[in-house]
């Protein structure tokens, strides 16, 4: 047997079609020459590399079986696991959370530092609306029809100044006593309340609202909220209507007018407590 008859019968030795006795000739033949040997070598290495080339073009709509072409490529070498970064998502999401959590918080704080309050009043008198020429002109715009008044403030250097919103009418009719302690649930009550601008701006992380709205009144009729007072167990809000005046026996009586809806709001500081409505005569 020659060594050329055997290098040339290689390609068909490595593809398996040489029959059963030839296969047997060319084992002989190569376990005694190294020539035939690295002939061999070259042309399964050739084989192994062409078939990479080929898996790593092949894709599974080629006509190939997903199950048989994921063998031939991990019998290549080719398969990779994937690695698995789901934690590291995880601690992104986390970050950018509280990043918009103290954007938000620093935004809604900004915003209720920047809202204008009127001069602070009496801290042992109740409380009234006050003209609207008391509104500086940077503050929110205030209800209409409607007037702010300041809240008996306290001391600078322990709590801000409360905000207070009163009107002589507004379009909630029944009698009704509110506490908001959310920006979601005050957008929904200054919309009930029939309100076109947009809701003054609060931040609910430090502040509540609180308010009285008298329900169907003779015109006239106002809501007077008095400071809140605190003890251990709870925070306790006066409050007095109080009505026009009655016409003298000399004055003729004027027409019965139409009935409204007297109201009156004002901040809190942000307690966990209870908090009590006190009708005051």
């Amino acid at each position: 047997m020659s060594k050329s008859h055997v290098k040339a019968d290689l390609p068909s030795y490595m593809a398996g079609d040489l029959s059963e006795a030839r296969r047997r000739e060319v084992d002989a033949h190569l376990a005694g020459c190294e020539s035939c040997r690295q002939a061999a070598s070259k042309i399964r290495s050739k084989q192994a590399r062409l078939k990479r080339q080929a898996l790593k073009s092949a894709k599974p709509n080629d006509g190939v079986p997903n199950l048989l072409l994921n063998r031939l490529r991990k019998e290549a070498g080719l398969n990779r696991e994937p690695k698995h970064n789901s934690w590291l998502w995880l601690i992104l999401l986390a970050l950018i959370a509280l990043a918009v959590w103290a954007v938000r918080r620093n935004w809604q704080t900004a915003r209720a530092a920047r809202t204008a309050l009127a001069p602070a009043g009496d801290a042992g008198s109740l409380v009234s609306s006050t003209t609207a020429a008391q509104v500086q002109a940077s503050s929110t715009p205030v209800l209409s029809g409607a007037q702010a008044s300041s809240a008996a403030a306290a001391p600078a250097e322990t709590a801000p100044a409360a905000q207070h919103w009163s009107g002589a009418d507004s379009s909630i009719l029944e009698p009704r006593q509110v506490i908001v302690r959310s920006s979601r649930a005050w957008r929904r009550l200054w919309s009930e309340m029939g309100q076109d601008q947009a809701a003054p701006p609060l931040n609910f992380y430090d502040t509540l609202v609180v308010g009285i709205y008298a329900g169907a009144r003779p015109a006239g009729t106002q809501v007077l909220l008095a400071p809140a007072r605190e003890d251990a167990e709870e925070i306790v809000i006066p409050y007095r209507l109080t009505e026009a005046a009655a016409p003298s026996v000399s004055t003729p009586a004027a027409p019965a007018g139409p009935l409204l809806h007297p109201y009156a709001l004002m901040t809190l500081p942000r307690s966990a407590k209870d908090i009590r409505f006190q009708p005051q005569s």
